[in-house]
């Protein structure tokens, strides 16, 4: 699989079309149903408007293309701000695609951009009853910070500790990120 940044590869139309499909998925599967197929209050349109949106800068969506279908079969968005803090939201595999190490791809490219970028912090949300997901986030070094009635939310300070023991991160190439052999 190779990882991309949405802001420097021309794959809107695929992370689109992988999106409208996980919607799809969520309306018939998910226990929230139509109501909530993502996340609290989130919409086809507000993750489509993230896709439209992505700055490269302050935002970015990050792509898992599976080499034998050539196809999306993932994505990570974040945001970060000046205190350099940075959300992530939206990481999703396709259900085809699981346990296949995707997730850890997208989050282990994301780890060393935020080192690259000095982002000493990252903070996400995901449903208290979502075992696998807070296992995964935990494993990375997240831990449970607080609790937003069905939600909680995990932080981390693993950049920092990249840059801690990866001092020369500037060397790093992040142009082809092939985890195919990891």
């Amino acid at each position: 699989m190779i990882i991309k940044q949405l802001s420097t590869c021309d794959c809107k139309a695929e992370l689109s079309e992988f999106v409208k499909g996980l919607f799809d998925i969520w309306k018939q599967d998910s226990s929230f149903s139509k109501d909530n197929c993502c996340c609290s209050q989130r919409s086809i349109n507000e993750v489509m408007e993230k896709i439209d949106t992505v700055d490269g800068k302050t935002s970015e969506f990050l792509v898992a293309f599976s080499e034998i279908t050539d196809s999306v079969c993932g994505m990570l968005y974040f945001s970060s701000n000046s205190n350099k803090a940075a959300h992530i939201s939206l990481v999703n595999v396709d259900p085809k695609h699981r346990r296949m190490r995707v997730g850890f791809s997208l989050l282990s490219y994301c780890m060393v951009l935020f080192a690259k970028k000095g982002i000493d912090c990252a903070v996400l949300e995901t449903w208290d009853d979502n075992i696998s997901a807070i296992t995964f986030f935990e494993e990375f070094g997240f831990t449970k910070t607080l609790a937003y009635g069905r939600t909680i939310e995990l932080k981390s300070n693993f950049p920092a500790v990249l840059q801690e023991k990866y001092p020369n991160l500037e060397s790093l190439s992040l142009d082809h990120f092939d985890v195919s052999n990891t």
